[in-house]
């Protein structure tokens, strides 16, 4: 029955696909669309249970001329057990609220009205209000941490505590490198309680590896425990809990939900981002299931690893720390959002939500695991973008930023230390990477949550820049309590208009990004304290990587030069054809290696095979010089310097991120893009085409209007399609290489459409 509805499902999907991008609507039709967008295209507001205590909020709905709600059935009142909050009992078990939640979702039918389900009680999903652990502790968070002691001569006293004991390791210290092989297991002395250990000559640490639930639940959103996301049991739990109470009490209302929002499932550490200590114990995220997932997979002993996730231990540190954070993301993609999409899918509907802290590489390992794993299992893959107000940008990043650079291409400033410089958010261009080459609906964004200083310009400003980076669905968390409803209203126009467009046809560009992910993995510390600071000073080498894949794809985007971001597995795929990478539809003429330090053999073999067939490549930073197979692995770095030795008109090397202007001149005298613009950097662009429309999107989120030059190497009818009023310019026949002055208000955005 679960493969009947899974099928019946994607044949929906594929419909609803396919009147996207082969729209039979005449043109005349789709610009009277524009001028006033279905709801299906506008921003939801997310309304949580207020919507359902008080219907005057669905005539505000129409008066914001909202797309519809996110919605849940709520609790009253709000519960709490002693230190925890957001507790209730009552939580999914309360008739009244229900039959308000039907009533609700009637009218928002009649009404035209998108309805979306939010699964929890406050973020962070998993814990239904705290009832996946009722009677169920065993599904809490667990972590597997690493205290080390450094003995001198004589002897030392190991204190045990009253944690559970995974094991004991005493190893000795070579050139501050743990040797393993030599290593003396104090596992069964240490199960016994304390002890002292007399040290053999030289120099040693010894390692107490403990299981424990962490402390985490009194310093995030929702105080109370976390639910393990690794646990296939306790999400189980969880679906139960709420997404079957709602199919139950929905009945065929259950038709009209367009899908299930999941908010910022992360892992619970020891000390968590925002009110951590300053020193901690070190620890990974563990589950019971890990360890014979990680023996099916890699085939070894994951005992085996545990030593490299703390210590350095040699040429295979690297190889055993992708090991286990290929394991543990796995687990994490497939036991939760895994069963939450196929939940979704035997039920006809959409999986949705967003993680925690998508900003950075580095924040994806350390609370989420793989966001390319995670997004690839959900049917809408979202992104959490807040603020929008211009003085929340951290003024040393605001004096850091390249010239001409605008520090405004991001929503949430201040997660990084003054060493760090971020001039862009990725997530928006990575989520819709993976809706693109995976077949995926759209891209939704979670914006505007604590922008209680926004603008009206300001919020559009930064809505055209997340539309320009790939975003397609948009609901919006606190901004509709500072715009009133008219300004609402004008924004919701303004969203509506860059979604119609934006979902239309598909997607063309002609570079691919290969996602640096597992060379994060391979150098990842935890982390010996709270706080992200300190987050960054213990992981200086995937800090460095974070910023040259996120400066690489920046550069990318400033210079108007479109691309998509890879996965090594969506990179092995593709099909190698005429110079192209070919996978999903769109042709790839350039792979751009951003700190490909860790690179499976597959990977590799693919990259010269595609040099072979007349492709581009260029390696950004360092060359790749670590494999899963052996850790450190030279054959990486010779393959790779052979290329560039044998096809140096075709493989070019930036030695670092502030060699990519250079870099981006080459490759446009290798292929000129489609699209050329000469003008302000901050403009954002987005080609989407179908059989007989080429749309272009210009967003610019400055505080200026941006005037340039463009040139369009398509030859059609051109018109100009203003977000802000749906009013259309036509510009007539133009010849492919005629340029044109375009001119794209500050923040605003403007649509090329060549007919």
């Amino acid at each position: 029955m679960k493969v009947v509805h899974y099928f019946v499902f994607t044949l929906l999907c594929l419909a609803c696909l396919r009147a996207c991008t082969e729209p039979d609507q005449s043109a005349e039709k789709l610009r009277q669309l524009f001028q006033d967008p279905p709801s299906e295209f506008r921003p939801l507001i997310i309304t949580h249970t207020s919507v359902v205590q008080d219907n005057s909020l669905l005539d505000w709905l129409d008066e914001c001329r909202a797309g519809g709600t996110v919605l849940d059935v709520g609790v009253r009142p709000n519960g709490h057990k002693g230190e925890e909050m957001w507790l209730n009992p009552d939580y999914m078990n309360d008739p009244e609220l229900f039959d308000q939640l039907r009533q609700t979702m009637t009218e928002l039918k009649k009404r035209g009205r998108q309805i979306w389900i939010y699964d929890e009680v406050g973020y962070p999903s998993g814990s239904a209000a705290g009832r996946v652990l009722e009677g169920h502790p065993e599904y809490e968070v667990m972590v597997l941490s690493c205290r080390t002691f450094y003995p001198g001569n004589g002897s030392i006293a190991v204190e045990t505590g009253t944690k559970e004991i995974s094991s004991c390791l005493a190893l000795p210290l070579q050139k501050g490198v743990a040797i393993m092989d030599d290593g003396i297991n104090l596992t069964n002395r240490a199960n016994s309680g304390s002890f002292t250990w007399e040290v053999p000559e030289g120099d040693w640490i010894i390692c107490l590896y403990e299981h424990y639930h962490p402390d985490t639940w009194k310093r995030h959103n929702a105080r109370r425990r976390n639910v393990n996301i690794m646990d296939k049991e306790a999400i189980a739990r969880f679906i139960e809990i709420t997404h079957d109470k709602y199919a139950k009490e929905l009945g065929t209302q259950l038709q009209d939900v367009e899908l299930f929002f999941t908010d910022e499932p992360q892992f619970g550490v020891t000390e968590p981002w925002i009110y951590g200590k300053e020193q901690a114990v070190p620890a990974v995220q563990w589950c019971d299931e890990l360890p014979s997932a990680f023996e099916a997979k890699k085939g070894y002993s994951i005992h085996k690893a545990i030593p490299a996730l703390f210590h350095d231990v040699g040429a295979e540190t690297s190889r055993y720390r992708y090991d286990f954070y290929d394991v543990q993301s796995d687990l994490v993609a497939e036991n939760y959002f895994g069963q939450l999409q196929d939940w979704c899918h035997e039920h006809g509907v959409w999986s949705s939500g967003h993680m925690l802290l998508e900003e950075s590489l580095l924040h994806h390992l350390m609370w989420t695991g793989s966001f390319m794993k995670n997004w690839s299992r959900m049917d809408l893959p979202g992104v959490d973008l807040l603020l929008a107000d211009p003085s929340k940008v951290d003024p040393d990043m605001a004096k850091q930023s390249l010239p001409g650079d605008d520090p405004r291409y991001k929503t949430m400033g201040g997660w990084h230390d003054e060493s760090v410089i971020v001039n862009e958010d990725f997530s928006c261009k990575m989520a819709a990477s993976v809706a693109h080459l995976t077949g995926k609906q759209g891209v939704f964004t979670e914006s505007f949550a604590l922008s209680q200083n926004a603008t009206l310009p300001r919020v559009k400003g930064v809505a055209a820049w997340q539309f320009a980076t790939g975003v397609t669905h948009m609901s919006t968390y606190s901004v509709q309590r500072r715009l009133s409803s008219e300004e609402y209203a004008s924004f919701s126009d303004f969203a509506g208009r860059l979604a119609l467009l934006c979902r239309w046809g598909l997607p063309v560009s002609d570079v691919a990004v290969l996602v640096p992910e597992a060379s994060v993995w391979a150098s990842y510390n935890p982390p010996d304290g709270g706080l992200f600071p300190h987050y960054i000073q213990c992981n200086p080498d995937a800090v460095h990587i974070d910023h040259v894949f996120r400066e690489t794809c920046h550069q990318l985007s400033a210079h108007q030069r479109d691309y998509e971001i890879l996965s090594e597995d969506l990179l092995q795929e593709a099909l190698i054809r005429d110079g192209g990478l070919q996978l999903a539809g769109q042709n790839f003429s350039f792979l751009v290696l951003p700190e490909a330090r860790m690179m499976q053999q597959a990977t590799m073999d693919q990259v010269k095979k595609f040099v072979e067939h007349g492709g581009y490549v260029t390696f950004v930073g360092s060359l790749p010089s670590q494999s899963p197979a052996k850790g450190q692995d030279e054959k990486m770095t010779q393959t790779a310097e052979a290329l560039i030795a044998s096809h140096k008109d075709q493989v070019y090397h930036a030695f670092s991120v502030q060699e990519m202007s250079p870099l981006i001149t080459w490759m446009e005298r290798k292929i000129s893009p489609v699209l050329q613009w000469k003008g302000d950097r901050g403009v954002r662009m987005l080609h989407r085409r179908e059989e007989r429309r080429d749309i272009f999107l210009l967003g610019n989120p400055g505080l200026k209007d941006a005037e340039g030059e463009l040139i369009i190497h398509i030859r059609g009818e051109v018109s100009i399609w203003d977000a802000e009023d749906g009013s259309i310019e036509r510009l007539g026949r133009r010849k492919s290489d005629e340029p044109m002055q375009v001119v794209v208000p500050a923040e605003s955005a403007r649509f090329i459409v060549i007919d």
